[in-house]
């Protein structure tokens, strides 16, 4: 297991918007994973543009905080509109689709990555949570995630994720400065924590309130 420190200092060029920052940026060459490919938090500021595609990828397009709306144009064309809370928060595309993303407020959007397998013919689509929790089983062909909001205890869709079953990648933005615990490992804000298949992944929540984002391969 690895736990992965943000880097605020990280700027990327997007084409058409300039330096963006990038605190989260972790892809094979740190975890060595064979399956998922990467997972990248980018800050947004409220009116950037951005214009991207899925590439040779599944890809969910996750919302952390703020508001953005997503247009995706491949097979079909389509516009969600993410908010933070209730509603929808995350955005699947199959290899090749394209999308525009328009941050309506200053936010914090992950993008997490994996190869295909055999059933590619997975449309796009939007998710919805509950009161800023997500749970996505079985609809990527490669890969699931999940999303809570919470203050203590542990969280099912989180944990089942966790279990020692495939390659995850476990990211916490604290809403109180607090750190959690996961695999014995305590994480604080923006940190990521890269589990192999055998690694246990158990979440304790503690006292702390966090965002919690899960991606595993399945």
């Amino acid at each position: 297991m690895l736990v992965i420190k943000p880097d605020f200092d990280r700027m990327i060029e997007l084409p058409g918007v300039g330096a963006c920052p990038r605190p989260v940026d972790i892809d094979q060459s740190l975890t060595g994973f064979s399956d998922l490919v990467s997972l990248r938090v980018y800050t947004f500021a409220c009116g950037m543009v951005i214009d991207g595609e899925a590439e040779e990828d599944e890809l969910f397009i996750v919302l952390m905080r703020g508001t953005i709306d997503v247009e995706v144009a491949g097979g079909s064309t389509n516009s969600f509109a993410l908010q933070t809370g209730s509603g929808v928060r995350a955005v699947y595309l199959p290899p090749h689709d394209r999308y525009r993303l328009h941050a309506r407020s200053d936010a914090d959007v992950a993008y997490a990555r994996a190869r295909p397998g055999v059933d590619t013919a997975k449309m796009a689509r939007a998710f919805e949570g509950m009161d800023g929790s997500l749970a996505i089983f079985g609809y990527a062909d490669s890969m699931s995630i999940a999303l809570s909001v919470a203050t203590h205890g542990s969280d099912r869709a989180l944990s089942e994720l966790a279990a020692p079953s495939g390659e995850r990648l476990i990211h916490v933005q604290s809403n109180d400065g607090g750190a959690i615990c996961v695999a014995g490992q305590l994480l604080h804000d923006w940190q990521t924590l890269a589990l192999g298949p055998d690694d246990c992944g158990k979440i304790e929540l503690a006292n702390s309130c966090a965002t919690i984002l899960v991606v595993a391969t399945t």
